[in-house]
């Protein structure tokens, strides 16, 4: 939960190591895909706002990459 006040403000986010994927409120923001990503969002707070990140593995997107269409290993 992020308790500031409502209105305009800047979301800075630095070092995001992995692949990972920002939600304010429910709402997807951001998506990093690259090692210590730094990024600037302009976003509206409305007061009591819930901040999200979640982070994947890599070994895990590789591993989809490697198969085909019908989930077989090309």
């Amino acid at each position: 939960m992020v308790d500031v006040n409502a209105g305009d403000a800047v979301l800075r986010l630095e070092g995001l190591a992995t692949l990972c994927e920002v939600f304010l409120n429910g709402q997807k923001i951001l998506v990093s895909e690259r090692m210590f990503e730094t990024g600037d969002l302009a976003v509206h707070l409305h007061g009591g706002d819930e901040l999200a990140l979640c982070f994947r593995r890599w070994s895990r997107v590789l591993a989809n990459l490697a198969l085909g269409p019908a989930g077989v290993r090309k």
